[in-house]
């Protein structure tokens, strides 16, 4: 195993973490939010039209936001998966 191949390697583990993690936070604090809210309001009837409003379709705002939010992930996410196209086989065979 040359040196390159051990750096490949520890540089696609660590993208793969890093977009686990960020897409990790991301969700738990739309959780959080969710939460956070509901405890805020009057009733569950309150909460539940906020969420829907604000997880809407249509809701354009949220959605660019949360493309913006997520748009690390999925470059590390992108970058990982060429980085193991251009990879040699597992088995040592370079194409």
């Amino acid at each position: 195993m040359l040196i390159s191949d051990i750096k490949g390697e520890k540089m696609n583990s660590a993208l793969k973490w890093f977009y686990t993690i960020w897409f990790g936070l991301f969700v738990g604090l739309n959780l959080l939010g969710i939460i956070v809210d509901y405890l805020s309001t009057r009733s569950l009837y309150e909460t539940w039209l906020y969420v829907t409003e604000l997880y809407s379709p249509f809701n354009i705002w949220n959605l660019i936001f949360s493309l913006i939010s997520l748009s690390p992930a999925i470059v590390a996410y992108m970058w990982r998966e060429k980085r193991l196209k251009k990879s040699p086989n597992k088995s040592g065979d370079t194409i």
